[in-house]
């Protein structure tokens, strides 16, 4: 190997390396830049050349010297000298004198070389690791100390310890050791606490200072466990997993920095690893991945992998730890109870006496259940005594078999039909749901036993061997007339190609099991006609008398999908038409979220239209049944079966609770498309209770069927399959904002479409409230007749203009004398408020109530009001009850969620103004705010901070104290509706921390974060960091602003002390840079400018923009991905930062090998994905 480090090159003229670093054993290479025309070129190695002879010379090509015969050394025909095997007393001064005959002197160049040598473990090495990896476990305490070094080099290489956080790299070394033994070093550190950062979990990484690049990686890392963590005080949660199947323990709702993985109590480690920068992971377990957020994914579970997980975490926001019971079922073999002389294929009837025995059993089942003999129905229960109900369990390995053998006595009252049902009962009989049910036919006399399900009673007498044969007759006659009728009527139903009409059908209450293609096709007409009420009644504003077809409003907004390859990114998704083509959103299972406003259930209605229409360019043109359920109408109802009889068929359907279970059952998977609207409002999500829904969403149950939920981004289900795609709504571009004036509102009338763009275009702030599909809605419906509502500066301002149009149309109806009374109930809605405010956060999951209910609650003059403004709306609801099933009543609920939050910001606003004027705990955050999670009630607290400016003073600094919330309190800040005096002071408190904008932020939020900057800038209130995180798109220079990828504009920032660029995997040319460089210099108050993740130029041209920084000295660093370089103003190339060394050929090379391999990884990882 030739080793050639730290060489400076020169522009023109001859030229040789100040220092070089050659390594012992390996070929060493002097490279030095002599011009055509020299005439002899000679080696020494020392610096005393006078009085020594040369070790190689080199004249035209012919080589001599004292080196050159001792084949110690040779030359090459530039001149560079080449030592054959580098040995450590070639550490010292070389000399070469360079002759030419235009020169009357020869050059002389000294170059001081020093030996190498590279350890044999070349990474930092930690004592606890018992393997090399990059990344190892330990359990420690705060009292420990931890080692580290590099070992057997030469010269040293120093290394320190730090733990990773959030605000960088903590230096947390406590003592150096630097020892030599002959020609190489140790240079090893210790530790101090290591917890000093983190009380359960910390990522300790040693870092080398390798300024001569010999390791193959200058980072090691080590999790250290605290070994004091006391996991019984923590809450677990329980997952039952079904054996062979994959399961899902989840960690954490946010993305991870580093994590654990150990079974308890033997503290067995799963995986461990780090997601900063790039993922390291080590897995420890066979079978075992490590899927999104943290989460361990057993591809197939087995009884193995049961007990108690812990994952141990840092979310950068908080360390955490997580709990999860894991119990795995095995389902029985056959998956039924068997009775005994009961053919399982069939109903069951079974001839008893009034005494004898049921035996039931089940075989090859986990855990183990209890079997129970019981009566039907309960007013026969004292008619039939069950005794001896005792179970016999044999064990077979992991499963068991239970039977039970019970004797029964019937008393003389009981009918001679009743219906009887062995079940499963006790701790875990939910999880297999088993029963048999079967009909006792009671007879006096003796039954002959036989394998067969009923049996003849022996002896009949003549009169019952007549009536048996005449029943016989009658009943082969009445058979033969119905098979000609059937035949005949299918004749003609295939002549007519028409569905089967529903007076054709028998007046029963079931229709015949030989039916079912006749069952299908009813249940498909019952369907459209359901699906067709909702989507032709469509009203994109309250108070408009017509509806809409969904078809005639309905614009396609953005989409975007989860995907993780390397790392978990949202990435977009080019239309909801190529779900089932797009390979990153492949599945059975579908989660489609996003906010309130953001068109979900428009979209399930548009595909209920697509359905119903047959189009066919939908991706449902091959789907014979789709089911929209609507959650939150399933109160009490565990069956999906019965809420689709109950909610989506018509009241009077003679299709039952069965019929649609074997509709279902004999279809194909791939024919059926299920749609789960509104998970968000699902009643049963908070309770502990079970559900088919749930059985669903978890792929329990339909599980080959394409299913769609749709929720809140921040209401996931706790539990989902591991195989679900999730989809995030993004909202109305440009694009889809002219579209739907075009086919909603303007149609034909270009200049009303004109004045509706142009609002938007003079007004920011409604450019960003608008990408909110019902925000835009509404706006242009609204806008013509509002000029106020063009000019709206806050979201709250948008939204009680919205309210302000509703009641101004409604007063247009009114008689004069009405009117105060309006004006009354439009301002005090304080039971409104408050009853709305409990619907979201009381977890009733009640977010409809019945009219009587609220005309009691709100009173009758007050409801009619609201229902007429559109605020509220009614609708008629089937409600489940015991007798006689179901009972159709009143129903109200909000016209929408934001409605439903708009009320309950006003509730919260009063309660948190009240908390802060009260002197008693005026120094103490109300409770309210606890019960808020800002993530899932940001419109919530955005609304109450520009309701109440009381209250803003409240809830901004509960914000800013809460990890992670900074960038929302922004938002907060910009709601209130004083002058910019008044929240001067939270701009400061902003400004001194470091301010990130990330290509996830929404535009609204990057605006917000923009606008606080330039009222900060206009005030000279100094701006301590900004980071742009992979959002940075371009400079304009003509503007003097720096353009982001969202094309939201930053605008030159005289006050901004440090500006971070960070930027992964791409490759930024001279060009880029002197913009960058050029918008630098034009922040009079910067002092350091930072890259991070790109490549940039090994040499930075000279030009105007790079004097600029020159001359204000402002610091420029670079972190591509291994080390941070500096910036050297003198030769406009990069050196370790803190030092004096300069990156070199080699070190740049090695810096973007890195980046390019990162860049490639990616792209085949997505290349591989789509093949697949």
């Amino acid at each position: 190997m030739v080793t050639q480090l730290l060489y400076l090159p020169l522009s023109r003229g001859d030229s040789c390396p100040p220092n070089e670093y050659l390594e012992i054993g390996q070929k060493g290479y002097i490279g030095c830049f002599f011009e055509d025309g020299f005439t002899l070129v000679a080696w020494y190695n020392t610096d005393n050349f006078i009085q020594a002879n040369a070790v190689v010379k080199l004249r035209g090509e012919d080589k001599s010297g004292i080196g050159w015969d001792s084949k110690e050394f040779d030359i090459r025909l530039n001149g560079s000298l080449i030592i054959n095997e580098v040995d450590f007393q070639h550490e010292s001064i070389f000399t070469v004198r360079v002759y030419r005959k235009t020169q009357e002197f020869p050059t002389t160049f000294y170059i001081d070389v020093k030996t190498t040598v590279t350890p044999k473990q070349p990474y930092p090495v930690i004592y606890d690791c018992d393997v090399p990896s990059e990344i190892c476990h330990t359990v420690s305490n705060e009292d420990s100390q931890l080692m580290c070094g590099v070992l057997d080099s030469r010269p040293a290489v120093p290394v320190i310890w730090t733990a990773r956080t959030s605000d960088g790299d903590k230096d947390i070394t406590s003592s150096y050791y630097n020892t030599s033994h002959g020609l190489i070093s140790n240079y090893t550190v210790s530790s101090m606490n290591p917890f000093a950062y983190s009380s359960l979990l910390v990522l300790l990484v040693c870092q080398s200072n390798d300024r001569l690049m010999m390791l193959k990686r200058t980072e090691s890392f080590v999790l250290v466990e605290n070994e004091e963590i006391d996991l019984s005080t923590h809450h677990h949660n329980e997952i039952i997993a079904e054996r062979g199947k994959q399961v899902e323990l989840l960690c954490s709702n946010y993305s991870l920095a580093f994590l654990l993985w150990k079974k308890v109590p033997s503290n067995d480690i799963v995986l461990y690893g780090t997601f900063i920068n790039t993922t390291i992971t080590k897995v420890f377990e066979t079978g075992v991945t490590l899927g999104s957020k943290g989460s361990v994914v057993i591809e197939s579970v087995d009884i193995r992998n049961e007990g108690l997980y812990a994952c141990i975490y840092n979310d950068w926001r908080s360390d955490g730890i997580q709990l999860t019971s894991l119990s795995v079922i095995v389902y029985p073999e056959p998956s039924y109870l068997k009775v005994e002389r009961c053919n399982h294929e069939t109903y069951c009837t079974l001839q008893v006496q009034r005494t004898g025995s049921l035996t039931c059993q089940v075989k090859g089942i986990r855990p183990v259940v209890k079997l129970k003999w019981r009566v039907v129905q309960d007013k026969f229960a004292d008619l039939l005594t069950f005794t001896s109900q005792e179970n016999s369990v044999t064990k077979n390995g992991d499963t068991a078999d239970v039977i039970l053998v019970t004797k029964f006595e019937a008393l003389e009252t009981t009918p001679e039909r009743l219906a009887v049902e062995c079940l499963a009962t006790g701790q875990h009989a939910h999880l297999f749901r088993l029963t048999t049910t079967l009909d006792l036919v009671i007879i006096q006399g003796e039954v002959h036993i036989t394998d067969e399900p009923v049996v003849e009673t022996k002896g009949p007498s003549v009169v019952t061997v007549v009536i048996a044969v005449l029943s016989i007759g009658t009943i082969l006659s009445i058979a033969t007339v119905y098979v000609v009728y059937t035949v005949c009527r299918r004749r003609r139903i295939t002549q007519n190609a028409e569905y089967i009409d529903d007076e054709d059908l028998p007046m029963l209450k079931r229709l015949p099991h030989s039916d079912i293609t006749d069952k299908k096709k009813l249940f498909i007409t019952q369907l459209k006609g359901s699906y067709e009420n909702l989507f032709n009644s469509i009203k994109p504003v309250p108070y408009l008398e017509e509806r809409y077809a969904v078809n005639s409003l309905f614009v396609e907004g953005g989409m975007e999908c989860l995907v993780q390859d390397n790392s978990i990114s949202w990435q977009r998704l080019e239309s909801y038409k190529c779900i089932q083509s797009d390979c990153r959103v492949k599945s059975t299972r579908r989660i489609i979220e996003a906010e309130p406003g953001y068109g979900k259930s428009t979209l399930t209605l548009q595909l209920a239209y697509e359905w119903c229409g047959g189009v066919q360019e939908s991706i449902l043109k091959n789907v014979d049944i789709f089911i929209l359920v609507k959650l939150r109408q399933l109160k009490g109802v565990s069956s999906i079966y019965d809420a689709i009889k109950k909610f989506v068929l018509p009241r009077d359907s003679r299709l039952v609770t069965d019929d649609i279970k074997e509709i279902l059952n004999s279809c194909s998977p791939e024919k059926v498309f299920v749609i789960l609207d509104g998970f968000d409002e699902f009643p049963e999500n908070e309770k502990n209770s079970i559900s088919d829904v749930l059985y669903i969403i978890k792929r329990r149950m339909f599980v080959d069927f394409e299913v769609v939920l749709t929720t809140r981004s921040f209401c996931l289900p706790k539990e989902y399959a591991p195989q679900t795609k999730r989809i995030r709504l993004t909202g109305f571009d440009k694009t889809a904002q002219e579209k739907y004036l075009q086919k909603a509102v303007t149609k034909d009338d270009e200049s009303a479409s004109v004045r509706v763009k142009e609002a938007l275009k003079d007004n920011p702030i409604l450019i960003d409230l608008c990408q909110v599909p019902l925000f835009f809605v509404m706006f242009a419906h609204l806008s013509r007749d509002n000029e106020q509502l063009r000019k709206c500066t806050s979201v709250t301002k948008f939204f009680r203009y919205i309210i302000s149009s509703l009641y101004k149309h409604f007063k247009r109806k009114m008689e004069d004398q009405n009117v105060d009374n309006v004006n009354a109930f439009e301002n005090d809605h304080d039971e409104l408020d408050k009853l709305a405010f409990s619907s979201l956060t009381k977890n009733t999951g009640q977010t409809d109530w019945s009219k009587d209910e609220l005309n009691e609650l709100l009173g009758s003059e007050f409801l009619d009001q609201f229902l007429s403004v559109g605020i509220l709306r009614e609708y008629e609801n089937t409600t489940v009850i015991d007798d006689p099933g179901t009972l159709n009543t009143k129903k109200v609920r909000f016209y929408h969620p934001l409605f439903c939050e708009w009320y309950a910001a006003h509730y919260v606003a009063d309660i948190v103004a009240k908390h802060a004027n009260s002197k008693v705990n005026s120094d103490t955050f109300p409770e309210i705010l606890e019960s808020l999670e800002p993530n899932k009630f940001h419109y919530i607290y955005r609304f109450a901070c520009g309701i109440s400016q009381t209250a803003a003073k409240t809830i901004i600094p509960y914000l800013q104290d809460m990890k992670g919330r900074d960038r929302f309190a922004m938002l907060c800040i910009l709601e209130q509706s004083g002058k910019v005096d008044d929240i001067i002071d939270n701009v400061k408190n902003l400004c001194t921390r470091e301010i990130h904008i990330s290509y996830q932020d929404s535009r609204l939020l990057q605006r917000s974060i923009v606008q606080i900057m330039v009222i900060a800038s206009t005030r000279n209130i100094p701006i301590a960091s900004l980071w742009l995180e992979d959002c940075f798109h371009d400079v304009h220079i003509s503007h003097e602003e720096i353009v982001l990828k969202s094309t939201i504009s930053l605008p030159v920032m005289k006050c901004l002390k440090e500006l971070c660029i960070d930027e992964r995997e791409i490759e930024m040319n001279q060009e880029e840079i002197d913009k960058i460089f050029d918008y630098a210099n034009k922040c009079s108050s910067l002092q350091t400018l930072k890259f991070r993740y790109c490549l940039l130029p090994q040499s930075i041209e000279k030009g105007k923009p790079f004097q600029g920084l020159s001359d204000r000295e402002v610091n420029v660093l670079w972190y591509p991905q291994l080390t941070w370089y500096q910036l050297d103003f003198t030769y406009g190339t990069w050196k370790y930062k803190d030092s004096d060394f300069l990156l070199d050929q080699l070190g740049y090379d090695k810096e973007a090998d890195s980046i390019r391999e990162m860049k490639t990884s990616l792209a085949n990882g997505k290349q591989s994905e789509e093949g697949m």
